[in-house]
């Protein structure tokens, strides 16, 4: 069974290498391929973010499964007949089994706890945080744990410590998001995305509803936690209007219909699975020369769920995401909306805006004192850039610059804060093409 302990400190180290060794990094994704404006990136920010790092681990899991399409094949005979066609499957899915998914799943596992909960916890003042987290079987147990260090004498506040509970299922849905951007820059989904997006999209709706089937209630479960300190903030309602398991349960299926996952299972299944190759290129709506995308999806935030609409547009090279959240109607109300915006200036400069608003009850913010957050409507604003080298193919730079107002949007600070990420953009080389297979008898 193999499980990794990881404290911060050797985690931090281990960061801290990454980033001062990026040429080999690099060496090793250069033949990574990609179609359209897509960017690879490894990012630093102050807090080592659940936003930040969905990219970095996106960037390591596109280089491990690129390796992967250089050693391993899809295809390793004829499967023009039934027999052909079974074992096609059958040695597909074990693949799938024992080496992809284990890929995909750590990865998950990793941003859950490290970087999504350990996010939150570093964000609070929590030093000498330690994780543990273990390979899906059969290689281990599956699962993880992030166990809290000591934050001193820094006050905790009752949205900060919803937002520790619920921060590992935020976090996976951060590399949800960046899948999405991705593919729609690109146009495909390549398969050994699409199970790791599913994993990252439907963390809610699985944990939630294995706590509302009683498969886990016991101590740790972050949704009941979740629920405890939500109940705490509604002590004012009706115990009838009051969030519960079983209206999580029901919202949350909503991930059962977003667009993506459904082009997700579709490219696992028929592209992969049944024929062997590697990317699915996904259907769009068009009006003129503008392609359009709606999708659905369920979340939390610190003051009840959140049910996200998002509408998708690509005109040439142009990249438009409109996103609108519509809090809990039983609580008063969290609502917002927000808008992505990316273009490529040249061959070389892509730039993009990141905007948002929200209103937001309210609410405190923990520190040596607790600081009290009157109900209002506050925004942010991101400006994002990717230089391309001039002497090089391969790399670039990625700066995003900003600021929010207090209150939640995903994978932020929860208080007013100045937003800084650098880091490195990567450049692979080429188009990512199914697997060729030489047919021989």
């Amino acid at each position: 069974m193999i499980i990794f302990t990881i404290d911060e400190f050797f985690l931090f180290k281990l960061l801290t290498v990454v980033n001062r060794n990026y040429l080999f990094i690099l060496f090793c994704f250069v033949q990574c391929t990609i179609v359209g404006q897509e960017r690879l990136h490894l990012i630093w920010d102050h807090k080592s973010s659940s936003i930040a790092n969905a990219e970095n681990l996106l960037t390591v899991h596109r280089g491990l499964y690129a390796l992967e399409g250089k050693l391993i094949n899809n295809k390793y005979w004829k499967e023009e007949k039934i027999p052909g066609k079974t074992l096609g499957i059958g040695y597909r899915l074990l693949k799938t089994a024992l080496l992809d998914f284990q890929i995909d799943y750590l990865t998950y596992i990793v941003q859950h706890e490290i970087f999504g909960h350990g996010y939150r916890l570093r964000e609070y003042g929590y030093k000498d945080n330690r994780y543990e987290v273990s390979m899906f079987p059969p290689y281990g147990t599956g699962g993880g744990v992030a166990f809290f260090g000591d934050r001193g004498t820094r006050l905790l506040s009752q949205q900060e410590a919803i937002l520790i509970r619920s921060g590992g299922m935020e976090a996976t849905n951060m590399i949800a998001q960046s899948l999405q951007t991705k593919w729609m820059m690109r146009g495909d989904i390549h398969y050994r995305e699409s199970l790791l997006f599913l994993l990252a999209l439907n963390d809610y709706t699985r944990y939630i509803h294995r706590t509302y089937k009683g498969r886990w209630v016991g101590a740790g479960n972050d949704v009941l936690s979740y629920l405890d300190y939500v109940y705490d903030f509604q002590l004012g309602l009706n115990i009838e209007d009051r969030l519960t398991l079983e209206e999580l349960a029901k919202k949350s299926k909503l991930n059962l219909i977003n667009t993506f996952g459904l082009f997700s299972i579709y490219t696992y299944v028929k592209t992969f699975l049944w024929d062997g190759n590697d990317t699915f290129d996904f259907p769009m709506i068009k009006f003129g020369n503008v392609q359009w995308l709606p999708s659905i999806r369920f979340g939390l935030n610190p003051f009840g769920t959140s049910v996200v609409i998002e509408n998708f547009f690509k005109k040439n090279e142009d990249l438009i995401i409109m996103s609108t959240s519509i809090g809990s109607k039983n609580i008063d109300r969290y609502w917002g909306g927000g808008i992505k915006f990316y273009r490529n200036l040249s061959q070389k400069v892509q730039i993009g805006i990141h905007g948002n608003f929200w209103r937001h009850p309210e609410f405190w913010i923990g520190g040596p004192t607790r600081q009290y957050i009157e109900a209002g409507i506050v925004g942010s604003i991101i400006g994002e850039l990717n230089l391309q080298f001039a002497n090089s193919k391969h790399m670039g730079l990625f700066a995003q610059l900003g600021y929010k107002g207090h209150g939640y949007i995903e994978g932020e600070q929860l208080a007013r804060t100045g937003i800084l990420r650098l880091g490195v953009s990567i450049y692979p080389s080429a188009h990512l093409q199914d697997n060729d297979l030489d047919e021989t008898n």
